[in-house]
């Protein structure tokens, strides 16, 4: 049986974190593998994925960023998960509550699925702490 730290980890990224790799310029993809090791799966709800979409719609700077987001999730492999809520935070709360840990600088949310265990969240906008 593997042990917790063979075991692929997965990282479900909130809209905000994924704008803020774009917006801060920081991979956190390699500093979540330098955390936990390379066996890390990263997920994206289908519903981030739409608040995106919206967001590049709106004005041109947030097009370009949220574009830019976009194209970062395809580049690193970003798997999409499609579950049922009413919004992206719903979404990452239900993945926190199965044990999956969630990317988000949201303050709200920390909270809210601190309960579950662990989450990310980027400080002094160049790294992210776990917590």
């Amino acid at each position: 049986m593997a042990t917790q730290h063979q075991k692929n980890k997965i990282i479900a990224l909130d809209t905000n974190m994924i704008l803020a790799i774009v917006q801060f310029k920081i991979d956190i993809f390699s500093q979540a593998k330098n955390l936990f090791g390379s066996n890390i799966n990263f997920i994206v709800t289908k519903k981030s994925i739409e608040e995106l979409e919206k967001l590049a719609k709106k004005n041109r700077a947030m097009k370009k960023n949220a574009e830019l987001a976009l194209e970062i999730i395809k580049k690193n492999n970003v798997k999409e998960a499609n579950i049922r809520a009413q919004n992206a935070d719903e979404c990452l709360e239900k993945l926190a509550a199965k044990g999956i840990i969630i990317a988000t600088n949201d303050k709200k949310l920390r909270k809210k699925i601190k309960v579950f265990g662990n989450h990310i969240f980027l400080k002094k906008k160049r790294f992210i702490a776990f917590e």
